[in-house]
């Protein structure tokens, strides 16, 4: 985990500041943008958007938590469909595809908390494995 270096800096955005942030790129998917609103090491928080019929696969994060709020338009988020004041929360190792976006698109405001590693665990060990330890 990165270290956390927020050091108690007050951050305060006005929707012109805001909105002078760009959006970027979400990994490369059609479609989806964010722009970061605050990070302290692992910690993020920010803004996504979803184009009209754009989608978002929501893999799981083996070591994190997830808060979706759905600020403006329509989606689906793990299957349920939610609209502008909906909230979501995503705990560890939960997929969370992001689909069914209505036609004026979807802006969702996010966090994203990592409580460990970021891969996935290793498998258990098997039995024979363990009279090796």
């Amino acid at each position: 985990m990165a270290e956390r270096n927020d050091l108690g800096i007050l951050r305060l955005l006005s929707t012109a500041e805001i909105e002078a942030i760009p959006w970027e790129p979400l990994h490369d998917l059609p479609g989806v943008t964010h722009k970061i609103l605050w990070r302290s090491g692992d910690i993020t928080l920010g803004l996504i958007h979803l184009d009209p019929g754009a989608s978002e696969p929501g893999p799981p994060h083996y070591a994190a938590h997830h808060h979706f709020f759905v600020v403006q338009g329509t989606c689906s988020i793990a299957g349920r469909p939610l609209a502008a004041g909906s909230y979501a929360y995503i705990p560890p190792e939960t997929e969370h595809p992001t689909t069914d976006v209505g036609p004026e698109g979807a802006t969702v405001f996010f966090t994203y908390r990592p409580l460990g590693p970021k891969q996935a665990p290793p498998p258990p060990l098997h039995p024979d494995e363990l009279s090796a330890i």
